[in-house]
């Protein structure tokens, strides 16, 4: 939003120099984004609005909130000493809606005549960013820039009967003012002329009721529209407007009849034929008491244990009077405070404490602080995070964070993975689609980053995330921190003395079991899997003590196909909190042992069915004292084997530890092992 120095000083007395004024409004809490020049004597600020600000969504309302840090009052306005001479309305506007619209206002005029707005107002609007249309059109968003309070002008001629305000029916459409014509959300908040909608509410009006170079006779119209309503509306039609961003955040619901007023002054300043006809103010006197100021109570005590610092009960009534605030001591250590109507983000006591924050200042409280003589380690889940990243950066992997919402486009990616779609948590008000769904894998992160690089020409991915997935289990949602893994381009950077090679399989296999080494936890074991993410036969999982930790793999072609990434890409994701329960209570360290090995090698043909960890559990059952090693040398296909079969080559390594190991000793082992192995084998052959 943009506000003028010129417009501000309109409404109150400022220093020369506009950075102090940027000062003044930061130290209120409103981001000061820039400060453009617009003349030799004007100058334009840039500001950013959080959405609990709608109170400052106007010239008039950043005036309020310069007023409490000068400690000075608003001039007065014109329009806040007059009001509108014209006669009683021949009709009263008729509400259907009043729960949505406690209150609208409507005003007359005719003999007006539509043009090019004179300079000094074309001025006003361009200094706010405001691009204008007509003298009637303009006049009312100055007015909304100025007071915050939107206004709508209809060709009073194009109106077929009284206006009114109804919720919308089913099926009904409009042609708005932007030309598009769409299908009203049913239950949406709608004007109407007794025959049909001539403006969704608060957001934009239809084309032909609005004001032309033919009006002679416009209705002005200013209303209290509830913030819910207008929202869901916007959301349902995908479209936003000034007035809608402003009756989003909540307007001043006193400020209707106001408006109209200073409206009126304006159009007979640019038009001396106008008159005002005619003015309706409609208030549902049911709703009429909650315009009232709200009561609020703040209690010295509690400001104090908040802030810090020692805050009188003085010096509380002092701050709620700079910002216009009516007060009442209940007692010594509370007073209540009457917050305006249009104070939407004051509702409770911490409310009002942050007001006094803001205007009192933020004070370091002068404590000593606790002599500690240790620090006590960081320990669990945390500790283990830690370590984890720090093996995985000693790997040469570079460590990505990304968002935790994802769209459902890439929820597609994670299907079966094995998040079924009804495991899926999503967000119950998104801000838009492609964040709409908590994720339940660190893929689709990882996919970006891989296609961010790919796309800017930097195929080697090496990267990896530690970041918490959800999913719902049992009707509850779960929540697991996980650790996701990305391999894919180059092995190792081009280098003159050897060709390039291409990451596998076995690369980010490794570098899992590297991860798993390095923390001490027992070697892992590769178990056949068959997710729908992985290629066929190039993926495995994860096994530590029985237990399934997680997942490796080559993405499946479709996968990258679709998001047109060129190189082939490796995703393993593991399970801390599985892997963390599975860490040693203690490691017992070994002495190196410097008596020598001896080696042999064994050949056997197998079933491809028969996987390499069938073979290494078979051997382990044997219990060999002095076998130290077993290592898998060669995979040998041919088709003289066998299309299902293939030779598997081991290497032994014996070794004992208080005596050099003899031939026969090891002779006699190595046999015992491979009969042995070969009988437990059979049962995978049945």
């Amino acid at each position: 939003m943009k506000i003028s120095l010129s417009s501000l000083r309109e409404y109150i007395d400022l220093p020369e120099k506009p950075e102090e004024i940027a000062g003044l409004l930061t130290g209120a809490g409103i981001e000061v984004e820039g400060i453009d020049p617009l003349s030799e004597q004007d100058v334009a600020f840039e500001l950013s609005l959080t959405p609990n600000l709608g109170h400052a969504m106007s010239v008039r309302g950043i005036a309020r909130v310069l007023a409490a840090q000068r400690m000075r009052p608003c001039k007065k306005q014109p329009w806040e000493e007059s009001t509108i001479q014209a006669g009683r309305a021949p009709y009263s506007v008729h509400i259907e809606a009043a729960d949505l619209c406690p209150r609208y206002s409507a005003l007359c005029m005719k003999g007006v005549r539509v043009g090019p707005s004179p300079s000094w107002l074309a001025a006003k609007l361009e200094a706010a960013q405001i691009r204008p249309v007509n003298n009637i059109v303009d006049i009312t968003n100055l007015v909304a820039h100025e007071l915050g309070q939107p206004l709508h002008a209809f060709d009073f001629d194009a109106l077929e009967g009284p206006i009114g305000v109804r919720r919308a029916r089913p099926v009904e459409e409009m042609a708005f003012l932007d030309g598009k014509r769409r299908i009203l959300p049913e239950g949406a908040l709608v004007i109407h002329d007794g025959k049909k909608p001539v403006a969704l509410a608060g957001i934009m009006g239809d084309m032909a009721s609005s004001v032309s170079d033919t009006t002679t006779a416009t209705l002005i119209e200013a209303a209290f529209f509830q913030p819910q309503a207008i929202r869901r509306a916007c959301r349902a039609l995908g479209i936003i407007s000034d007035s809608a961003k402003r009756f989003e955040r909540g307007t001043d619901p006193h400020m209707t009849l106001p408006a109209l007023t200073m409206a009126a002054s304006l159009i007979q300043r640019i038009c001396p034929t106008a008159t005002a006809e005619w003015v309706v103010d409609y208030l549902q006197s049911p709703l009429s008491s909650s315009f009232a100021p709200k009561e609020i109570a703040c209690r010295v005590s509690r400001t104090r244990q908040v802030l810090g610092y020692p805050v009188t009960l003085s010096e509380l009534e002092s701050v709620f009077a700079r910002l216009g605030f009516e007060t009442k001591v209940e007692t010594p250590d509370c007073v209540h405070v009457m917050v305006p109507v249009y104070r939407h983000d004051i509702t409770e006591e911490i409310d009002l404490i942050e007001e006094v924050s803001i205007l009192h200042g933020i004070k370091q409280p002068q404590v000593a602080l606790p002599y500690i003589a240790s620090e006590l380690p960081h320990r669990g889940l945390f500790s283990f995070e830690r370590n984890v990243r720090q093996r995985l950066i000693a790997e040469g992997l570079q460590e990505c964070v990304t968002c935790s919402l994802i769209s459902p486009k890439m929820v597609e990616i994670v299907r079966n993975h094995p998040i079924s779609a009804e495991s899926l948590v999503k967000v119950m008000n998104p801000m838009s689609e492609e964040q709409s769904i908590l994720r339940p894998s660190l893929l689709p992160g990882l996919l970006d980053v891989a296609l961010r690089n790919c796309n800017r020409k930097v195929p080697d991915i090496q990267i990896f995330e530690i970041g918490c997935v959800h999913f719902k289990k049992h009707d509850k949602i779960s929540e697991r921190t996980v650790v996701g893994i990305m391999l894919g381009g180059a092995e190792s950077p081009a280098h003159f003395t050897r060709e390039a090679s291409c990451v596998d399989f076995f690369d980010i296999k490794g570098i899992v079991e590297d991860l798993c080494r390095a923390l001490r936890i027992e070697e892992p074991l590769t178990a056949a899997s068959h997710c729908a993410i992985f290629h066929t036969g190039r993926q495995a999982h994860v096994m530590v003590s029985g237990l399934q930790i997680g997942t490796v793999g080559e993405l499946h072609p479709t996968i990258i196909k679709a998001l047109d990434i060129p190189e082939r890409l490796f995703f393993a994701e593991l399970d801390l909190t599985d892997l963390c329960s599975v860490l040693p209570e203690s490691v017992k360290m070994k002495a190196l042992v410097e008596l020598p090995a001896s080696t042999r090698d064994w050949t056997i043909t197998l079933p491809q069915s028969i996987r390499y960890h069938n073979i290494l559990e078979a051997i382990k059952a044997l219990h060999c004292p002095i076998l130290e090693q077993v290592s898998l040398i060669t995979i040998f296909t041919h088709e003289k084997l066998g299309a299902d079969k293939h030779n598997i080559t081991l290497r032994f390594q014996f070794r004992d530890a208080a005596k050099t190991i003899v031939q026969e000793e090891v002779d006699r082992e190595f046999t015992k092992i491979t009969k042995c192995t070969e009988e437990s084998l059979t049962k995978y052959l049945k």
